[in-house]
C-alpha cells in the first residue's frame, strides 16, 4: 500500500511540472519545451533516475527536490541497482563488476559416490541452484548477454536439474568474473534508425524441447 501511495504521490507531482509519463512504460517520464526533448525521469520503487538539460534541472528536479527530502543524490559516477554507471566524455559506461564479486556465488559440484554428472540432483541443492540463479540472472539480463543462452538453458532445466547443471552454472560463474565487461552507451547519429531481431537462434536445442521451457 505505501509504495503504491508513494507512486501516485511522485506521479502527481512530475505531471505538475509538464512532465508525460509514456504510455509504454508507467515509470519513465519526459519533459519538452517546444517539440525539444529536455529531460528523462524514471522510478524504481523510491529511487529517481534523470538526465536532461539546464532547463530541465530547473523547472522539474530543483523542484522535485523542494517537495520531497531525498536522503541521498548521487551526480556523475555512482551505483543503482547493482549497475556502476560512469561516464567519460559524451560515453556512458554500466557494468556490474561489483554485484557480481559480492553476491554472485560458485555451488559445490563434486559428484557424490555412486551419482553421475547425469544424476539428478536432490531437492536442497534444487533450491540452491533457484536462488543462485536468480542473481546470476539479474546479471544477465542486464549486462552480460555472452552468458545469455546458458541462464535460459539452465532456468529451463532447473525443475530437473542434475549434477551437469551446476559444473554449467559454476562455468557461468567463471565467465563472469574472469570476463570484464563493461556496456557502452553511445549517442546515435543520425535521424533515422533501424533495428534487426533475429529470433529462434536456440531452436530444439533447449533441453525438453523449446515448447516446454517456454511453458515453465
Amino acid at each position: 500500500y505505501a509504495g503504491k501511495q508513494w507512486y501516485l504521490t511522485i506521479d502527481k507531482q512530475v505531471k505538475e511540472y509538464n512532465c508525460v509519463r509514456l504510455p509504454t512504460d508507467m515509470a519513465c517520464y519526459v519533459y519538452f519545451i517546444g517539440e525539444v526533448l529536455h529531460g528523462i525521469l524514471t522510478l524504481h520503487v523510491d529511487d529517481l533516475q534523470s538526465c536532461g538539460s539546464e532547463e530541465f534541472e530547473k523547472n522539474v528536479m530543483n523542484k522535485l527536490y523542494g517537495v520531497f527530502d531525498f536522503k541521498e543524490i548521487h551526480s556523475g559516477d555512482f551505483k543503482c541497482l547493482g549497475w556502476k554507471i560512469s561516464q567519460m566524455g559524451s560515453n556512458i559506461y554500466i557494468d556490474q563488476h561489483d554485484y557480481i564479486n559480492s553476491k554472485v556465488k560458485y555451488m559445490d559440484d563434486k559428484v557424490p559416490s555412486g551419482k553421475t554428472l547425469k544424476s539428478k540432483i536432490p531437492e536442497d541443492l534444487k533450491k540452491e541452484l533457484r536462488q543462485n540463479l536468480g542473481r546470476v540472472r539479474w546479471v544477465g539480463d542486464q549486462t552480460r548477454p555472452d552468458v545469455a543462452f546458458d541462464l535460459l538453458y539452465l532456468s529451463c532445466s532447473v525443475h530437473e536439474a542434475t549434477y551437469d547443471d551446476i559444473r554449467r552454472y559454476n562455468n557461468v560463474v567463471t565467465t563472469l568474473i574472469k570476463t570484464k565487461i563493461k556496456l557502452k552507451i553511445v549517442k546515435i547519429p543520425g535521424k533515422r534508425w533501424y533495428i534487426t531481431i533475429f529470433a529462434d537462434a536456440s531452436l530444439k536445442s533447449l533441453p525438453g524441447g523449446d515448447e516446454k521451457c517456454v511453458m515453465a
